[in-house]
């Protein structure tokens, strides 16, 4: 017997996007932020360490993969991702110092539905 699962849409979210709808949903975005650190109290999250690469020849520039899971006790509502961020200071200078793009995956094939960045300086 097979079992048919249907695969979300893939979206890529601009930052400037992101920025407009946190802006439009602040509280909804405070409350969601403090579940999931109580969902992260309960031990209903997977969050390694950091992983960081650094270059020999430019010790000021790295880039931090940063994994993470919420994992549903149920198992129908997990979500993985990982946060991919890059600082470089001398960046500072056009006017962008740190670049990050998160991918989520909540589905289950292990297919990516959302592509996200921003950029501070």
């Amino acid at each position: 017997m097979t079992t048919q699962t249907s695969i979300q849409p893939f979206h890529v979210i601009p930052g400037a996007v992101v920025k407009d709808i946190l802006n439009g949903l602040r509280q909804e975005a405070i409350e969601i932020v403090a579940q999931t650190y109580l969902t992260h109290e309960r031990g209903e999250t997977v969050n390694p360490d950091s992983y960081f690469l650094r270059f020999p020849a430019e010790p000021a520039n790295r880039i931090i993969a940063l994994p993470a899971a919420i994992v549903d006790s149920e198992g129908d509502q997990s979500v993985s991702g990982i946060k991919w961020l890059a600082s470089y200071p001398d960046n500072i200078k056009i006017g962008r110092m740190i670049h990050n793009i998160a991918v989520k995956d909540g589905s289950a094939v292990a297919i990516p539905s959302f592509f996200g960045e921003e950029r501070r300086w």
